[in-house]
């Protein structure tokens, strides 16, 4: 028997995964593209895999990217949990972020934070989502105040920015949380 993989390139540097009822599986799989670490939250449900979400990144020499430029993958095991730490840099901004398994609750917990010097032109996290009519029922949700979330179409995707809510200028430290999840 011959055995067959991915090459490099297309291998996962990572993934944290939650489960829920039944078969169901919802993961955040981390590949690097060139510079940085970009991600997909995918749905295994029994047989079928949906991909909800991808991450919109920009260019090496983007300020202000579309999404955090992480540099750095960690992948750490918390009790029953997962968590994916990640770091990096744009111009003179500093971003992290973390994104934890909710176990038996097929839910992913994202937390990112950038220190900025200057006000951003545009922060936060997009997303490209597939037509969501014919995905299964998700939910991204921002948990508190402090963090919103934009969707906008974009010819047969929808787009969905989560951005903090700016009330300070910079230089500041800037906090937005969502989370993905299954709907029930």
């Amino acid at each position: 028997m011959t055995k067959t993989s991915l090459p490099p390139e297309k291998q996962p540097a990572g993934k944290v995964f939650s489960t829920g009822s039944g078969e169901q599986v919802l993961e955040a799989v981390f590949h690097q593209i060139g510079d940085r670490f970009t991600h997909q939250v995918i749905l295994h449900d029994g047989a079928q895999t949906h991909t909800l979400f991808t991450a919109l990144e920009g260019s090496a020499d983007e300020t202000w990217p579309p999404s955090p430029p992480l540099q750095q993958l960690s992948i750490e095991t918390r009790g029953a949990s997962q968590v994916a730490l990640l770091v990096g840099m744009a111009g003179k901004s500093h971003f992290s972020a973390s994104v934890e398994s909710v176990p038996g609750e097929c839910r992913l917990e994202f937390d990112v934070a950038a220190r900025v010097q200057t006000d951003p032109l545009q922060i936060g996290s997009t997303y490209v989502a597939p037509n969501l009519d014919t995905t299964p029922s998700c939910e991204l949700l921002a948990p508190d105040t402090d963090s919103q979330v934009i969707w906008e179409n974009r010819g047969e995707n929808r787009v969905v920015l989560v951005k903090p809510v700016l009330t300070k200028t910079a230089p500041l430290t800037l906090r937005w949380r969502y989370r993905i999840q299954v709907a029930l």
